[in-house]
């Protein structure tokens, strides 16, 4: 027995030095790409640091979008352009009124472990991919965005942007979808040391006025950010399967697609059950 404990450890050992590794480039490839734009901030700038954690199985347009959607709003004041076809007035709208003004905004995905993940899959019996898979994915999407990169806990790159650029002021930013913040009563946790942006989703942004008008939190520690599209790694891994190519690409990037089809185990779930139907009719 005491063999086999420490061989679990032993490999338990290995998979978190690996891991650590890995993640430890994700973050050095994350500063790399933003160097320039923090090198370009003088001395007593603010930069709103949005974080993101999720399973993201896999990760979609709609994770990406919220990200864009909170840089407008936390940039709106600045006239910094954000690439907004509308302009920056409709964000204004969300904007608190005691709200920081920022100079530059960036963004940090991590994801949730293959324990959880595979445990929340295996309820619903369906196939989900490792976190290497799934950062894989994320890189792909967030390749060209200088601004979004990757980390292995939520908000660890703080302190170390903190460190690296320590004449800057770093505010951290916790982003989730209503439905989480409802589920979890988010507002009352929201603080000083913990703000939270909220993206609003349909049938659920109602929920989250209501939670935050029976108790009052400051507006500028909890912003709500307008209500999105519903698109959820749900209904993109049932594209996959049925190679919809339109819902793909609303849901998607291409080069995530385009590995889900070749890779993602839902697209050959779907190959495996077609040939088993077509034996099954050839038999006959």
């Amino acid at each position: 027995r005491k063999e086999m404990r420490g061989e679990r450890q032993g490999k338990y050992d290995h998979q978190r030095q690996e891991s650590t590794k890995r993640w430890s480039a994700h973050s050095n490839r994350s500063v790399e790409k933003q160097q320039d734009l923090l090198d370009h901030l003088q001395e007593g700038m603010n930069v709103a640091v949005v974080t993101l954690r999720g399973s993201l199985c896999p990760v979609t347009k709609g994770h990406i979008m919220a990200f864009e959607e909170a840089r407008k709003l936390l940039l709106a004041n600045t006239g910094e352009s954000t690439n907004d076809d509308k302009g920056q007035l409709d964000f204004l709208a969300f904007r608190p009124l005691l709200l920081e003004k920022f100079d530059l905004v960036l963004g940090y995905i991590s994801l949730n472990r293959d324990n959880y993940v595979l445990r929340k899959f295996q309820r619903n019996k369906e196939p989900s991919l490792n976190i290497e898979q799934r950062s894989l994915l994320v890189s792909m999407a967030i390749e060209d965005t200088a601004w979004l990169g990757m980390e292995e806990e939520e908000g660890e790159m703080v302190s170390l942007l903190q460190t690296q650029w320590s004449y800057l002021n770093f505010i951290h930013f916790s982003m989730n979808g209503a439905d989480d913040v409802v589920r979890y009563r988010k507002w009352l946790y929201a603080s000083k040391e913990q703000r939270f942006i909220t993206m609003g989703r349909p049938g659920e942004t109602e929920n989250v006025l209501k939670g935050i008008e029976k108790f009052p939190v400051n507006p500028t520690y909890f912003v709500l950010g307008p209500e999105l599209p519903d698109i959820s790694s749900t209904d993109a891994r049932k594209a996959i399967k049925s190679r919809n190519e339109a819902e793909l690409e609303r849901f998607l990037h291409s080069s995530v697609a385009d590995w889900c089809l070749k890779n993602g185990p839902w697209s050959l779930l779907n190959r495996d059950n077609s040939k088993e139907t077509n034996d099954a009719k050839l038999s006959k």
